[in-house]
């Protein structure tokens, strides 16, 4: 299984293939990089989901359209709190 990330700023990006996800996780995102993209393939494993979630601290909803994996494309606003940071959480379907 091999999942993407994409780390974007204007000047500069990086397009990673993620074959080792423990891996993966154990890094932050380069200290010039804005935008993280994170392509997850693979989402009817738990292990990797919450993987993901614990690192990114994700909403419960949001990882509920993950798993569920049917819903249309849509975005969802999580705004911050002091608990966890705010998150912009994209649904897209890939053609």
């Amino acid at each position: 299984m091999i999942s993407k990330c994409i780390d974007y700023y204007p000047e500069q990006f990086q397009n990673l293939e993620i074959t080792d996800i423990q891996n993966f996780l154990m890094h932050h995102r380069p200290s010039w990089s804005k935008v993280r993209w994170i392509n997850i393939i693979g989402t009817n494993e738990q292990k990797i989901v919450e993987g993901f979630a614990e690192k990114y601290q994700l909403h419960p909803l949001a990882i509920e359209d993950v798993v569920q994996g049917t819903h249309r494309p849509k975005i969802e606003d999580y705004p911050g709190s002091e608990e966890s940071p705010g998150r912009l959480f994209i649904v897209a379907n890939l053609v």
